[in-house]
């Protein structure tokens, strides 16, 4: 049960119930976003931002961390509300899932009666700094799906294609070794592969956390009844790829250096905690 300090501010009573309204969502079941878009547009601005450690993180990036966290089964509980004064409160909020066990704590300012901003408040940021790689492997792994979808728009331009593609791939370099990849399996990174839209169509058939650094993907080309699927480990570094292999070199790979245990996900061994 939260502890709350009485106050004659509607506003923070209001905060408080939208934020009870949007930990109720997280039942410990996995979910879609759909269950959960009303209760997060309720209680966070369209100018949200979260100073969680060094980068800040937007509305959209902690959109993208939710669907993970949904998807993902997570229970939790508010342990602590407080005004502080007449716009800023303190909040501690505790989150399990098999990707992360821990409480986060932070103070909050208010804006238009939502939540605009958020910083790691007192011994919190070594916490925010694992959520880092949560935030920044659920916006990698979005990219990647919106970069799929777009192989199937026949209305994308060369340019919208090219921008999504420079966003998700780290440096130049390894950037042009990713596309060679890519185009190899007909896809567009550039105006400079041709597609035939109406025979050829891409599908995600899987895409889910392996550890904190890489996400296995299943890609289907299906054209003229003739279908192809990639298996392959997207290592992502800061947010975007580095690296596409293939799912079987991955394995041999990490069981030649003993770290099988990344090739699966372990419920009762979180990578993250707080502990």
């Amino acid at each position: 049960m939260a502890s709350f300090v009485q106050t004659n501010f509607v506003d923070f009573e209001d905060t408080m119930q939208k934020i009870n309204a949007y930990i109720r969502v997280y039942d410990g079941k996995s979910k879609s976003y759909s269950e959960m878009e009303g209760a997060f547009e309720d209680l966070f601005h369209d100018e949200f931002v979260h100073t969680m450690s060094e980068r800040p993180i937007d509305k959209y990036q902690l959109r993208e961390t939710v669907k993970t966290f949904l998807s993902a089964g997570t229970k939790a509980e508010l342990l602590l509300f407080k005004p502080l004064d007449h716009t800023t409160f303190e909040v501690r909020l505790h989150f399990a899932n098999h990707l992360a066990d821990t409480c986060t704590h932070s103070m909050g300012i208010i804006k238009d009666g939502k939540i605009v901003k958020l910083e790691a408040y007192g011994d919190a940021i070594e916490t925010y700094k694992k959520w880092e790689k949560i935030v920044e492997l659920s916006t990698a792994k979005y990219v990647f799906e919106h970069f799929i979808e777009l192989q199937n728009n026949k209305n994308a331009s060369s340019e919208s294609v090219a921008e999504v593609f420079d966003g998700l791939f780290f440096d130049s370099l390894i950037a042009a070794v990713n596309r060679a990849q890519l185009e190899e399996r007909g896809m567009r990174t550039t105006s400079s592969v041709p597609q035939d839209f109406s025979r050829a169509i891409f599908s995600i058939g899987k895409c889910e956390f392996m550890d904190e650094n890489h996400i296995e993907v299943e890609v289907q080309r299906n054209c003229n009844s003739v279908r192809q699927v990639w298996h392959d480990v997207l290592t992502v570094k800061d947010g975007t790829i580095i690296m596409i292999e293939p799912f079987v070199q991955f394995k041999n790979i990490m069981r030649s250096l003993g770290l099988s245990s990344s090739l699966s996900k372990c419920d009762s061994s979180p990578f993250y905690s707080s502990q």
